[in-house]
């Protein structure tokens, strides 16, 4: 009986047995699972695959900064894993392997524009602004790094802290444009099949101008078109022909190049645009050159410069500077060589910081106020010119000068309101211009004087520290506001073949003492009102009752000295009434 039962379980033991081995040995899953893992990348999705079967490489995961290498099969980067050969016979996970990227691809997409190439940059470096894209109608506005175009790339500037934006992986820029209706007005030319610009309203500071407008060629920049528009490059079209008077007045340019196609150019059409340090004209051009890099505009047949800017070099090929020229430019320095022969009217005028001048022995002619308000121009040699012209040297900083002996006229103002202290006019004869010396209030001495025989108005007005001058006794006038604020003048002897004394001559001037010659005629009304310290005038002659009522007008006299054969004629004239004494010359 225990041998059969024994017997039965040992057959129930074996029977589970195999159950249980036929259970542990079934069929193997139809499917396994790949997973990837980016370390750090973007995300890769996991594959199924069937038992013993090959997988097909997923596409590159990315990371910013850096280059996908492979995919491997530990955390470690021991064992690639091979796409190819490899089969799948379980669940596994694959690592990305990474190395620092060390240099970028950077891609234009211009949005309609024309094609603007690729380029690959070291990791650290600067990406340089490309040359902008053209498109008809339109003018560039920015790069920008979404294709939405609110975020714009920051190619660097001087007057950021961060002088250009760090480049970390590889991108693509999307170009943003404005349509040319919007920001500028355009007018037909009269008589012609094209179109001027005549407003810019836009707000952009680089602008590369439109070739066409309507379908025409735009060949012209009208006056003050583009005055005081922030621009800080401008890239000119193919079809101009004419800039014109201001266009560009007030502007933040640092560079331009004429185009081969403009044939006239306005000599202040970049007026007060100070930063301007780099002028090329197109060497295709019959009408202008900038010839050996000289950062001037020069009109060809004539060897006129038109316009400089702070970095010009003037020429010895050069015979003429033009009008205003470099009026207002950043000059510190400027040597004019030989082979100039004229300085035309304001060319250095407004340089302020103009400081050391040579001019060669060449020049015949200067224009009036080539140096107006040169305020840092102390001293400067003349050549042997004829002329110094009006307002040569107005409201500079000169100090002093030596007028050359061939000078025969020195125009109106020509020395107003600078610090010169002495002045010889080397007895010649030369003609003064009105307030040739106005407002020269360092002024102590004016030698040389014989060869003036006519005083101009103003002459000396607010000279007042002259103390000293001997005018020609060829001199028949002294003009209105002669002498006026002469404060420092105390006595002058008026010359012999004086005849008239106009209105104001002596105005709050500090003459103590006058002694009219014989040969005065005329004194106006008003001739010594505000003489304010004149006590004494001695008459040689007999003076018509208008004349000498005009010397009683003089608040501060005291005493008239006369010749003792006219002392009851002016002790009549006078009346009792008068506070004024009369005696008779001893």
């Amino acid at each position: 009986m225990k041998s059969k039962l024994f017997q039965n379980f040992a057959i129930v033991l074996l029977i589970g047995l195999f159950s249980l081995t036929l259970y542990a040995c079934g069929e193997t899953p139809d499917k396994w699972t790949v997973s990837f893992d980016s370390c750090g990348g973007s995300a890769v999705q996991s594959i199924q695959v069937e038992d013993n079967n090959r997988i097909e490489e997923p596409d590159d995961p990315t990371k910013a900064g850096y280059i996908f290498v492979a995919w491997y099969k530990e955390s470690s980067y021991e064992n690639e894993f091979n796409f190819e050969t490899e089969r799948v016979t379980n669940d596994i996970t694959l690592y990305a392997k990474w190395e620092e990227q060390t240099s970028f691809t950077i891609k234009f997409n211009s949005n309609g524009g024309s094609k603007v190439d690729d380029v690959v940059i070291n990791k650290g470096e600067a990406l340089s602004k490309p040359q902008n894209p053209s498109r008809l109608n339109y003018a560039f506005v920015e790069w920008c790094k979404d294709e939405d175009l609110t975020i714009p790339f920051n190619f660097g500037a001087d007057w950021v802290d961060e002088p250009y934006e760090v480049i970390t992986q590889d991108m693509t820029l999307y170009a943003k444009w404005v349509h040319i209706d919007q920001i500028y007005a355009f007018e037909k030319i009269e008589g012609a099949d094209e179109y001027e610009i005549v407003d810019y309203t836009g707000d952009l500071t680089e602008l590369t101008l439109p070739d066409y407008y309507s379908g025409k060629p735009v060949t012209k920049i009208g006056q003050n078109a583009f005055r005081d528009a922030g621009l800080e490059n401008i890239t000119f079209s193919s079809n101009l022909k004419q800039i014109d008077n201001m266009a560009f007045y007030g502007n933040d340019l640092v560079s331009i190049e004429i185009p081969a196609s403009v044939t006239s150019i306005s000599y202040n059409a970049f007026l007060y645009c100070y930063d301007l340090e780099k002028i090329t004209v197109d060497p295709n051009n019959t009408i202008y050159d900038s010839r050996e890099d000289c950062n001037a505009v020069i009109e060809t047949a004539t060897d006129k410069l038109i316009f400089g800017c702070q970095n010009t070099t003037i020429l010895d090929s050069i015979k003429i500077i033009g009008e205003y020229a470099f009026e207002d430019v950043s000059l510190k320095e400027i040597v004019i060589p030989d082979g100039v022969v004229e300085v035309q009217a304001g060319a250095f005028s407004g340089c302020i910081y103009l400081n050391n001048v040579t001019l060669a022995d060449s020049i015949k002619t200067f224009g009036e106020s080539v140096f107006y308000g040169c305020v840092r121009l102390t001293s400067i040699t003349l050549p042997q010119i004829t002329t110094i012209p009006d307002k040569m040297f107005e409201s500079s900083g000169l100090e002093e000068i030596t007028i050359p002996t061939t000078v025969t006229k020195i125009g109106e103002k020509a020395f107003s309101s600078t610090k010169i202290t002495s002045i010889n006019l080397n007895n010649q004869k030369i003609e003064l211009g009105e307030g040739v010396f106005d407002s020269c209030r360092n002024l102590v001495s004016v030698e040389g004087f014989s060869g003036v025989t006519s005083l101009p108005e103003r002459i000396f007005y607010y000279c007042d520290k002259l103390t000293d001058i001997t005018l020609s006794d060829q001199i028949r006038s002294i003009p209105e506001n002669a002498f006026t604020y002469c404060r420092a003048l105390t006595s002058l002897t008026l010359p012999t073949s004086l005849t008239t004394i106009y209105n104001y001559a002596f105005l709050n001037c500090m003459v103590e003492s006058l002694s009219l010659p014989q040969s005065v005629e005329v004194i106006y009304p008003h001739a010594l009102s505000g003489a304010s310290n004149l006590k004494t005038i001695t008459i040689q002659n007999e003076l018509s009752s208008s004349a000498f009522s005009a010397i009683t007008n003089c608040s501060t006299l005291e005493t008239i000295y006369v010749p003792s054969e006219y002392l009851e004629y002016y002790t009549a004239e006078l009346g009792q009434d008068s506070t004024i004494n009369i005696e008779v010359i001893q």
